[in-house]
């Protein structure tokens, strides 16, 4: 595999963010020549981190780099440590991830790199905080992917908030100004981190916050109910969640709708062996067919053999 570490000058984000991509190499017996200059555009995996993490545990800690070889695919993991993926007014000089994303990122790799635009060869990954923002993305975008996979979890459900509604951006957090904290009760009940508190006191109201976009399960109810749904591929697995993922599964089977699809995993959700078994899963539903032949006559090799290439007279590894 390749691998690109880009720091990308940003004007939605008033500076510089953190980019590694993994581009799809040309294999033994392959003319270098003529696979740089083919002019082929490959299917796109925008990859998103877990919170307090960057795209690093993604391309250094997981298999999930081998799938851009194998599968002939551009991996786009972009860094955002503990800011959701999505617009921070109040960090910096406003940092607006959302608008980022599709206004420049997108623009970007598509232009500079051999990716596809076509949003049918276009998929989003994402675990933990990458998993929520791969429903927020998804819900407001349905048109923009293939498919998205929320590795594991189902969307955030705020709706104990409700109470809360008239009060104040600044009045909500001034209710929760000792970080994170529990709300609600019984089902109800949910615990916010500091950085939910942070997005939810950016808008005037939290009754605006719960009509937003970043209210997900209400944004994913109300696409159910309009047909507006994106493809989906939810994998969920064994872990103190389970119950309530298992359940969110088969409220997701129940819809009926064919374009989406569960899969169970037996082994904690919260580590990187079911997100790496979870992706490669979502690479095989949406079609992206492991690689078996170079030009045809020869089987894939990745070094392991020097195959002379007479058509450029070296020796390939």
């Amino acid at each position: 595999m390749s691998e690109c570490y880009i720091k990308l000058r940003s004007n939605y984000l008033d500076g510089i963010i953190d980019l590694a991509v993994i581009l799809p190499n040309p294999f033994v017996g392959h003319n270098p020549k003529n696979f740089y200059s083919s002019g082929e555009k490959y299917p796109v995996l925008w990859l998103l981190h877990g919170g307090s993490e960057t795209s690093a545990d993604w391309i250094t800690y997981s298999s999930a780099p081998r799938l851009a070889v194998w599968r002939n695919t551009i991996i786009v993991a972009p860094s955002m440590p503990n800011g959701d993926f999505i617009n921070q007014p109040r960090m910096g000089e406003g940092y607006r991830f959302f608008d980022f994303f599709y206004g420049e990122l997108m623009p970007f790799i598509y232009n500079w790199l051999p990716a596809s635009d076509d949003p049918a060869k276009n998929f989003l990954a994402g675990n933990s905080m990458g998993c929520e923002a791969v429903w927020r993305h998804g819900l407001q975008n349905p048109d923009a992917f293939g498919c998205i996979a929320p590795l594991g979890d189902k969307p955030c459900d705020y709706s104990c908030l409700e109470g809360f509604r008239s009060m104040t951006g600044e009045e909500f957090r001034d209710l929760t100004s000792d970080g994170s904290v529990t709300i609600g009760g019984g089902s109800e009940k949910i615990s916010l981190r500091r950085r939910e508190i942070n997005n939810i006191s950016k808008y005037p109201t939290v009754g605006a916050f719960l009509d937003s976009i970043e209210n997900t399960m209400a944004r994913f109810n109300e696409a159910v109910l309009t047909g507006k749904l994106p493809n989906v591929f939810f994998p969920y697995g064994a872990t103190e969640r389970e119950s309530e993922n298992a359940a969110f599964a088969k409220q997701l089977t129940e819809i009926g709708i064919s374009i989406i699809k569960t899969e169970y995993f037996d082994e904690p959700v919260g580590c990187m062996s079911f997100w790496e078994k979870a992706l490669e899963k979502f690479v095989d539903y949406v079609g992206h067919e492991p690689i078996e032949k170079n030009d045809g006559s020869l089987p894939i090799m990745t070094g392991a053999n020097d195959v002379p290439d007479d058509s450029c007279g070296i020796t390939i590894h």
